[in-house]
């Protein structure tokens, strides 16, 4: 995920001033731990995907593609990531 986080970097898809290693964990600690909170009936799919949006958000914050979204679930008129949009 840092990877990936730094590739966008370089070409200047991220907000600045990232640590694109601490971005990734705290991105990946944070689906797996929202992840539990899931099996145990505490919240929803649609909650998760929109917190996990909050998240890449401010991470690619900027990035007219990232910004490119469907019509789907969620409160405040957010919807759905696109496929390639980040």
């Amino acid at each position: 995920m840092a990877d990936l986080i730094e590739a966008a970097q370089a070409t200047g898809h991220t907000a600045p001033g990232l640590d694109a290693w601490r971005e990734a964990d705290l991105l990946v600690s944070g689906a797996v731990g929202l992840g539990g909170d899931v099996l145990h009936g505490r919240r929803t799919l649609a909650d998760i995907r929109r917190t996990l949006d909050y998240h890449l958000d401010k991470i690619f914050a900027g990035d007219p593609a990232h910004s490119a979204r469907v019509p789907g679930e969620g409160s405040g008129g957010r919807g759905q990531r696109v496929a390639g949009s980040g």
